[in-house]
């Protein structure tokens, strides 16, 4: 929470300090953006730490209607480690553990901006996002490894902004959900690793060149 505050405290101190000159309207956007990420749903039973390394880079276009539409790529690592019990459906195991999860969702999306005028500094929107999520799940115990590794179908809502600043520079800053369904995991024996939903929760922040 604490690294949020601090992302918060940048960005409203970049909107303080930034030119006043050469607004326009926004006709798209390409933006690179770094990302945290927290789990949520069947995803925190497995990791329940907060990911703090993380990218994102997006293409946004927005019509003169106000309609946006763009896709974009990510990226989020989560790890943790301890020593436990992990129970499975027919079993457990116990001892020392690694747990991972790389996430690299590629999305298309469709929104509408709320206003995108030349007197305005602030373009806030709505999008919905659907794709492919890439994503690895991987347990260590001991010498052993089980992962699941695959593609899984993808969807959820965003809400986000882009801060004109002028000169073809923009400050981004987003929040979004993701869903992605399961790909029936990886057997071991008695053993199923990935074979439940995955949900986890984006914020971003980022520069953008606008136009």
């Amino acid at each position: 929470m604490k690294k949020l505050k601090l992302l918060s405290v940048i960005f409203l101190f970049s909107l303080l300090f930034i030119s006043k000159e050469g607004f326009s309207q926004i006709k798209y956007s390409f933006a690179f953006e770094y990302s945290t990420a927290f789990n949520l749903g069947d995803a925190s039973n497995f990791i329940d730490k907060p990911s703090w390394g993380g990218f994102s880079t997006s293409f946004k276009a927005i019509t003169n209607k106000k309609i946006t539409y763009g896709g974009e790529i990510g990226w989020n690592i989560f790890n943790t480690d301890f020593t436990g019990t992990t129970t499975f459906e027919n079993g457990a195991v116990t001892g020392y553990q690694g747990r991972y999860y790389n996430y690299v969702p590629i999305l298309v999306n469709v929104g509408y901006a709320f206003q995108n005028s030349r007197k305005s500094k602030i373009t806030p929107y709505i999008q919905a996002n659907v794709g492919a999520f890439y994503i690895d799940q991987q347990l260590q115990v001991g010498v052993a490894t089980l992962e699941n590794t695959g593609w899984n179908f993808g969807f959820g809502p965003e809400l986000g902004l882009i801060y004109n600043a002028g000169n073809n520079l923009g400050i981004t800053f987003n929040a979004k959900y993701n869903y992605a369904l399961s790909n029936g995991g990886t057997n071991y024996g008695e053993k199923t690793v990935g074979d439940g939903t995955y949900s986890f929760f984006n914020v971003n922040i980022g520069i953008a060149y606008i136009q």
